[in-house]
């Protein structure tokens, strides 16, 4: 469904095209869409550029391996990141990356939760981004807590997206149903209990859903009660 995508870095030209419009009538960026921010060559120059203008509030996606390169950049009130955790385990982590790189992002967690301690500060807000299918299911109520321990509040769950039909066999929830939602539903008691708020798509079965008011400002549920993005919902 996406056209061929080039490997490559961001070219600057395109920030200085709207340079004119950020903290103006663009108040929010995102640095991120494809790739990892915190390999960009451009990334120096971005966010510094970003961080240069007043009243932008700067957001961006990463992995979290590199974050210990990048601690000190990112304390600023300005910034929130939300990092991909696909896992909350080494196994079920490694599954959809190197089960090598867990620690590593367990340990860059425990670096930046120490860093907003020791400065007193709560800033950047971080969210995990946990993409669902039935490999990691069962660990959702796991991620709850390993969320509690780094001091993040939010957790944002979707569906895995297929583009590979065996794959779509072995691993879509669409074939896992009832699992999905036991997991979800013990996902959202443990994440009630621990004050975590906790968006993801509806249960099948209809009985745990997401309060609307509870979702980002980027995000809404469609009518089969899935979490999609706002912008794109308005557009189509």
């Amino acid at each position: 469904q996406f056209p061929g995508f080039s490997k490559g870095h961001f070219d600057m030209k395109y920030f200085h095209k709207v340079e004119h419009l950020l903290g103006t009538q663009i108040k929010g960026l995102a640095l991120s869409n494809f790739g990892e921010p915190f390999v960009s060559k451009t990334w120096q120059d971005l966010l510094s550029k970003s961080l240069s203008l007043k009243s932008t509030q700067i957001s961006f996606i990463t992995n979290g391996l590199l974050l210990d390169r990048h601690i000190e950049e990112v304390l600023d009130p300005r910034i929130s990141l939300a990092i991909s955790v696909d896992g909350a385990s080494e196994e079920t982590y490694g599954f959809f990356r190197d089960k090598n790189n867990f620690s590593k992002l367990t340990a860059n967690l425990t670096l930046l939760k120490e860093a907003k301690s020791a400065k007193g500060i709560s800033f950047p807000p971080v969210t995990f981004l946990f993409t669902v299918s039935r490999i990691n299911s069962d660990d959702l109520p796991r991620i709850i807590d390993m969320a509690a321990t780094f001091g993040v509040a939010v957790i944002i769950v979707q569906f895995q997206i297929f583009y590979n039909r065996e794959r779509f066999a072995r691993e879509s929830l669409f074939f896992a149903k009832d699992a999905y939602d036991r997991d979800i539903a013990s996902a959202r008691r443990r994440a009630a209990a621990l004050g975590i708020t906790l968006i993801h798509p509806d249960s099948f079965n209809g009985q745990t859903v997401v309060p609307k008011e509870t979702l980002a400002n980027w995000l809404s549920l469609n009518t089969e009660g899935n979490v999609v993005c706002a912008s794109l919902s308005a557009v189509c």
